[in-house]
C-alpha cells in the first residue's frame, strides 16, 4: 500500500509543543500524546499484515488525539494555558486529527486472501458520471480512495472473491480481461470479459486498449453456480454517449464464477 512518511507525526507534535505543555502542567496531555504516537506506529507497522488491525488502530489514534484536545481546551478554560497557546495546539491537533482519519479510510481492510487462494474484488463507483469500476491491485485500489482518476470514487459496499494469478488459481478457472477506452475516440469506461472470442476480438478494436488480465474466474455450468459460489453478472449500460459503463453485479463473499 502506497504511504507517505507520517509515521512520526505526532512524534514531531510532542516534541514541538513539549515545553508549551510542560509550562501548562501538562504531563497527562503528553501521556496521551504518547498513546496517539504509538497507535499511528501500529497502524503503518500492520498496514499490509493485518489492514483491519492498522485500520483500528488509526482509529484510535483519532480519538487519543480528540482526548487530547479536551485536555487542552480544560487548561485554557480554567486559565492554566494562555488562549493562543491552546489556540496553537489545537490547529496543530486538528491537522493531524484530518490526516490520520485519512490513513484510516485509505488502510484496506478488504485484502485477507481467502483459503483457496482467492482474493476479494471490490467495486467502486462514481456518480459523476455513472460508473463502476472492480479493482484488485490495492495501489489502484487506494489511488481511487484518495480522490484519483478524476476524483468521485467511492466504494459502493459490493465484493466478490476472484483469483489474481494462474498459479493459487483452481485449474478451470478462465482469465477476465481487462479494457480500458482509447482516449477520445473510444469509451470514457473500463470493460471486463470473461469470454475469449470477446477478448480477442476487443483486442483488435482500435477504440480499446488492452490492460491485461483483472483476475481469474470459474465458468458457469449449465448455466448455474455449484453450491457455496455467486454468480457475478455484468450489466452494461445502453445509450448513445461514449461513456457507457458495464457493471459486473454480486455482493457475496464467495468465490465467483463468471
Amino acid at each position: 500500500m502506497d504511504r507517505d512518511s507520517e509515521i512520526d507525526t505526532p512524534a514531531k507534535l510532542r516534541s514541538e509543543e513539549m515545553l508549551l505543555l510542560s509550562s501548562v502542567g501538562g504531563e497527562a496531555m503528553l501521556a496521551t500524546l504518547d498513546a496517539a504516537t504509538k497507535s499511528v506506529a501500529q497502524g503503518y507497522t500492520t498496514a499490509q499484515s493485518n489492514p483491519a488491525s492498522s485500520k483500528q488502530s488509526f482509529t484510535d489514534a483519532v480519538a487519543s488525539l480528540k482526548t487530547y484536545m479536551g485536555q487542552v481546551k480544560a487548561k485554557a478554560a480554567s486559565g492554566q494555558a494562555a488562549p493562543e497557546t491552546a489556540a496553537l495546539l489545537i490547529d496543530f491537533t486538528n491537522t493531524l486529527i484530518e490526516r490520520i482519519a485519512f490513513e484510516a479510510k485509505i488502510t484496506d481492510p478488504l485484502v485477507t486472501p481467502g483459503a483457496d487462494g482467492s482474493t476479494r474484488v471490490v467495486e467502486f463507483y462514481r456518480s459523476l458520471s455513472q460508473q463502476y469500476f472492480l479493482g484488485v491491485d490495492l495501489g489502484e485500489r487506494a489511488t481511487l480512495d484518495k480522490g484519483g482518476a478524476g476524483g468521485d470514487w467511492v466504494r459502493s459496499g459490493a465484493s466478490f472473491m476472484a483469483w489474481v494469478d494462474q498459479p493459487s488459481a483452481p485449474s478451470n478457472t478462465v482469465p477476465v480481461c481487462r479494457f480500458y477506452g482509447v482516449p477520445v475516440n473510444g469509451p470514457t469506461s473500463h470493460y471486463f470479459t470473461a469470454s475469449a472470442s470477446e477478448c480477442a476480438a476487443l483486442k483488435t478494436d482500435p477504440k480499446w486498449v488492452y490492460e491485461g488480465i483483472a483476475f481469474r474466474a470459474l465458468s458457469l455450468v449449465n448455466g448455474a453456480c455449484p453450491s457455496g459460489m455467486v454468480t457475478v453478472t455484468r450489466v452494461s449500460k445502453t445509450g448513445t454517449t461514449p461513456a457507457a459503463a458495464g457493471r459486473p453485479a454480486a455482493r457475496s463473499p464467495s468465490p465467483a464464477r463468471w
